[in-house]
């Protein structure tokens, strides 16, 4: 599982908000088809793209950690409390 990374929010880029998987996973019906991207820290830093869309995410039956979901067919474990982005208008229907 990897380790919980916090990143700036909003992003200075694209203006994407953070919010957490847990919270995420848990979004309001009206936004259950709706984009999340996943920021790769790596990639930015060697000048790749660092976004990553997110297909799905599907919680643990521990309640505690996350499989977050990536086309084609990869997964990443990871904690409740990792931080994925959002557009600033869906973060903003969240809240």
């Amino acid at each position: 599982m990897s380790a919980t990374i916090t990143y700036p929010d909003p992003c200075p880029e694209t203006g994407r908000r953070v919010v957490t998987v847990a919270e995420w996973n848990n979004r309001p019906g009206g936004l259950i088809d709706e984009s999340a991207y996943w920021f790769n820290p790596e990639a930015a830093d060697v000048g790749l793209d660092p976004w990553r869309l997110i297909e799905g995410i599907d919680a643990h039956t521990n309640g505690r950690e996350f499989d977050v979901l990536f086309p084609p067919a990869s997964y990443r474990t990871v904690t409740g409390e990792q931080q994925i982005y959002v557009s600033a208008k869906h973060f903003a229907m969240m809240k």
